[in-house]
C-alpha cells in the first residue's frame, strides 16, 4: 500500500524550501521597487521645471526680435504674447527668440513661454512704433503739434469753411474737434512744460489780421497775448513758439507787415524785443535758465539758413547752423539737440526732411520720398517725429527716429 501522507522529515524540508523561496521573492520585489523609485528620482533630476531668468529688449516694435533666456526650456513650446500665442523663431534649452507682431503700438504686453501646457511668465514688454504711420488717413490735416504728454497730436483742419483745432491719438484713431471758437485758428504750438496752447487766430472778419492767443489744451480761457508796446494793426502775427526751457523770452513769433516784410519778435508778459528779419522761430529745449532761439533767414545766394541766437545777454551774436540754396523754411529741435529741417530735392521742388546736429555735424537726409514732407515737429521725448506729407492731399505722419 502506498503512503498517503508524508512523514515529518519530508514535511519539514518542504516547508523550509517554501519559506526561503518566499523570502527570496519578497527581497526581489523590494529591490525592484527600490530601483523603480531610484529611477523616478533620477528622472526628476534630469527634467527640472523651466526657469526664466530674463528677456531683452525691454521695449520693441513690430518686426523686432525678442530674446527670452533661462534654463531647462526643453526643445519646443509656444510664446505667450498678451492674450495670444506665437510661434518661436528659434528654441533651445536656454534661449528662445520670437518676432513682435504688428498691431500693438503703444501698449504693454506680458510675454512668456508655454511649455508642456504650463505658463512661465517672463514679464511685461513695451511695444513701440518702428518705421512710420499715417495718423490721419481719412482726414485732411496739416500744421500739427504734440500734446504736453506726447499722447495726442493737435492739428488745423477746415470743416464747412471753419478752420479749427482738432486732435487725434499719436498712433492714429478717432479725430475729434477740441472746441469751436469764433474765427479761424492757425500755426499751433504747445508748451511741453506748461501744457498751454499758443496759436494764431483772427476774429472771423476776413479783413482782420491774425493775432496770437493762448489757452489750455481744451481751449478754455482763450486770451489774446499783449505785450509792452503792442505791435499795431494791420500786421499779421503767425508761427508762435513757446520757450519751454524757461527764462526770457517766453515766446517768439513772426510779424508780417503790409509790405510782406517778416520780422522775428520775442517777448514775455512785460517786454518784447525785435530780433530782425526772419522766419519760423523755434527755441532750443533747455533747463539752463537762459534761452536760445533758432530761426530761418535768407542768405545772399538766395537760399535759406538756420541760425541760432543766445539770450544770455541782449544783442548776442548769432551763429549759422546750416544753409544752402536748397534749404527751405521750416524746422524743429529735439530735446537732445537734433534739428530736422526742410530741403528741396536736387533739381526738383519736392520737399524732403533732413537732420543735423545743433553743432552743424552729421547733416543727412532723414525722410526722402517722391512726395512732399514738411512741417516737422519732435515729440516731447525726442523719439518720434510728426510731419506733414502731401500725396493727393495733406496728411499727418509719425516716424520713429532713434
Amino acid at each position: 500500500m502506498k503512503k498517503l501522507f508524508c512523514n515529518e522529515e519530508t514535511i519539514g524540508t518542504e516547508f523550509s524550501i517554501s519559506f526561503y523561496l518566499q523570502i527570496l521573492f519578497k527581497t526581489i520585489l523590494m529591490m525592484s521597487f527600490f530601483f523603480f523609485l531610484t529611477s523616478c528620482s533620477e528622472d526628476v533630476k534630469v527634467n527640472p521645471d523651466p526657469v526664466i531668468t530674463g528677456f531683452q529688449p525691454e521695449s520693441a516694435g513690430a518686426g523686432d526680435q525678442v530674446q527670452i533666456h533661462g534654463t531647462d526650456f526643453g526643445t519646443s513650446g509656444d510664446i505667450i504674447f498678451g492674450d495670444d500665442m506665437l510661434p518661436p523663431d528659434t528654441w533651445t534649452d536656454t534661449c528662445v527668440y520670437f518676432t513682435v507682431p504688428s498691431g500693438y503700438i503703444d501698449t504693454e504686453q506680458k510675454i512668456g513661454l508655454k511649455i508642456n501646457g504650463k505658463d512661465y511668465i517672463a514679464g511685461t514688454i513695451s511695444i513701440l512704433l518702428r518705421g512710420e504711420i499715417c495718423i490721419t488717413p481719412d482726414t485732411y490735416a496739416s500744421v500739427g503739434c504734440w500734446s504736453q504728454d506726447g499722447k495726442r497730436v493737435f492739428f488745423i483742419r477746415s470743416v464747412n469753411s471753419d478752420w479749427d483745432i482738432y486732435s487725434v491719438p499719436w498712433i492714429g484713431g478717432e479725430v475729434t474737434l477740441v472746441k469751436h471758437i469764433p474765427g479761424d485758428e492757425a500755426f499751433l504750438d504747445v508748451g511741453f512744460k506748461s501744457g498751454k496752447f499758443l496759436f494764431c487766430r483772427n476774429t472771423g472778419n476776413i479783413n482782420d489780421p491774425y493775432k496770437i492767443y493762448t489757452a489750455s489744451e481744451d481751449l478754455s480761457s482763450v486770451r489774446r497775448l499783449y505785450v509792452a508796446g503792442e505791435l499795431s494793426d494791420p500786421e499779421v502775427e503767425r508761427r508762435p513758439a513757446w520757450n519751454s526751457g524757461g527764462g526770457y523770452p517766453f515766446y517768439a513769433w513772426e510779424s508780417v507787415d503790409t509790405h510782406n516784410y517778416t520780422t522775428i519778435y520775442v517777448a514775455d508778459d512785460s517786454q518784447k524785443e525785435k530780433i530782425g528779419e526772419g522766419y519760423w522761430p523755434r527755441f532750443f529745449p533747455s533747463n539752463s535758465g537762459y534761452a536760445k532761439l533758432a530761426y530761418n533767414v535768407r542768405t545772399d545766394d538766395g537760399g535759406i539758413a538756420i541760425v541760432g541766437k543766445s539770450f544770455m545777454g541782449l544783442d548776442s551774436d548769432r551763429d549759422t547752423i546750416v544753409s544752402g540754396k536748397d534749404v527751405l523754411v521750416g524746422f524743429d529741435i529735439s530735446v537732445d539737440g537734433r534739428i530736422v529741417y526742410s530741403k528741396r530735392k536736387a533739381g526738383r521742388y519736392i520737399k524732403d526732411l533732413w537732420m543735423i546736429n545743433a553743432d552743424g555735424t552729421n547733416n543727412h537726409a532723414l525722410i526722402a520720398t517722391d512726395n512732399d514732407e514738411c512741417e516737422p515737429r519732435w515729440s516731447p521725448d525726442g523719439n518720434y517725429l510728426l510731419f506733414t506729407r502731401f500725396t493727393q492731399d495733406f496728411h499727418l505722419y509719425v516716424a520713429y527716429v532713434p
